[in-house]
């Protein structure tokens, strides 16, 4: 089976979505809350039905120690996702400045460590 054109749901608009059998989607992907590049696969089951699975950034945690520095720490190992920081979320365009690896390890999860910032900081990972 192979759709082309547009696929709208409540949260998901494929544009331009070239979708044949099962594997990979190719085209521009719309999320509720914006345009992202998910890793992205699908299947179509017997009856016809799109089966979408989408992949988004792990969920990041971030601690303040008793020693002044912020631990940031995620899921690893996550291939291709970098870790960004910035000190505001305005104006838009938000610009995000690397925090490039090697990351360290911290048991089962990847951590980046600095020294607690004097103002606001965001952390987000991005895989570009």
């Amino acid at each position: 089976m192979t759709l082309n054109g547009t696929i709208e749901s409540e949260n998901l608009v494929l544009a331009g979505a070239t979708l044949s059998g099962a594997g990979s989607v190719n085209g521009s992907f719309t999320w509720n809350r914006g345009s992202l590049t998910p890793d992205v696969s699908f299947n179509v089951t017997p009856a016809g039905q799109l089966l979408l699975a989408v992949r988004l950034a792990p969920l990041l945690s971030v601690t303040r120690t008793p020693t002044n520095t912020v631990v940031v720490s995620w899921p690893g190992p996550e291939a291709g996702w970098k870790l960004q920081a910035t000190t505001s979320l305005s104006p838009t365009p938000v610009v995000w400045a690397p925090l490039p690896p090697p990351y360290q390890s911290c048991g089962t999860n990847l951590c980046f460590i600095e020294a607690a910032p004097a103002a606001n900081k965001f952390y987000r990972l991005h895989k570009p």
